[in-house]
C-alpha cells in the first residue's frame, strides 16, 4: 500500500489537467460555434500537451540549468499554440460546417489560452484575498 501512495497526485495530474483542458477547449468551441470539438478531443489535445510539456521540461533541465522563468514561458506557450494549430486544424468544423482550419484552429486555441489566463489570474486574486482575510 506504501508503494502506491506516491503515485496517487501523479494519476490526479494525468486525469485532471486533461479533463480541465477538455472543458476549456469545449467552452471556447462554443464561444465560437465551432462544431465537431468534442469533450474527448479536448481531453486528448490536454493528454498531448501534458507529455510534450513534461518532456520539454525533462530536456530543458538536463542541458544543465534551466531557461529563465519568462523564456519557459513563452516557449511552452508556442509549443502549446503550435500543438493546438495543428490537432484541431482538421479535427473541428465551423458554424457553416468548413474545416476549422489554422485560422479557426488559431482561434480556437487562442481563446482557450486567453480563457487559462483569465482563469489563472482569478485564482491568485482570490488566494491573495484568502490570505489576506487569515492574517490578522
Amino acid at each position: 500500500m506504501k508503494a502506491v501512495l506516491p503515485f496517487i497526485p501523479l494519476a490526479a495530474m494525468m486525469l485532471l489537467v486533461p479533463a480541465f483542458y477538455g472543458i476549456i477547449i469545449k467552452f471556447s468551441a462554443r464561444l465560437l460555434r465551432s462544431k465537431e470539438i468534442t469533450w474527448k478531443k479536448g481531453f486528448f489535445f490536454g493528454i498531448i500537451i501534458l507529455i510534450l510539456n513534461a518532456i520539454l521540461s525533462i530536456v530543458a533541465n538536463s542541458m544543465g540549468y534551466p531557461p529563465p522563468f519568462v523564456i519557459g514561458i513563452l516557449f511552452g506557450f508556442i509549443v502549446n499554440l503550435v500543438i493546438g494549430f495543428w490537432f484541431f486544424s482538421t479535427r473541428g468544423k465551423s458554424a457553416d460546417g468548413q474545416l476549422l482550419g489554422w485560422g479557426g484552429a488559431i482561434k480556437l486555441t487562442g481563446i482557450s489560452y486567453v480563457i487559462f489566463i483569465f482563469l489563472g489570474i482569478l485564482l491568485f486574486l482570490m488566494s491573495k484575498g484568502a490570505f489576506a482575510a487569515m492574517v490578522p
